[in-house]
């Protein structure tokens, strides 16, 4: 790689990582993967989900499995760290779009 090239990539992807979007959104995504609550959660919503296709052919007890599921997978949704992490995460990717549209 040529040396102006490999000075280009290096001020960019420095660049990139001071952003302010980009540094909110690498926060939010280890206080995620930190976060006991969310774990747990994030269990349980597996576990419910397992439940749920493996009672496809029990119409009640798939329901109730579904609604449980619904009911856990609404409130990890709703998280504030959940919220604000995706809505960084649109914003990282429109930031990305634009450099692969610079890039061609």
């Amino acid at each position: 790689m040529n040396e102006k090239l490999k000075n280009d990539l290096d001020e960019f992807i420095k660049l990139f990582f001071d952003n302010p979007t980009v540094i909110r959104f690498l926060e939010l995504k280890k206080m995620i993967l930190e976060s006991f609550e969310l774990n747990m959660l994030e269990t349980e919503i597996k576990k419910w989900q397992k439940k749920t296709a493996l009672a496809i052919n029990d119409e009640k007890n798939y329901q109730i499995n579904r609604q449980k599921y619904l009911e856990l997978k609404k409130s990890y949704d709703e998280n504030p760290f959940i919220v604000n992490f995706n809505l960084e995460r649109e914003e990282v990717m429109l930031l990305l779009e634009k450099l692969q549209q610079a890039l061609k």
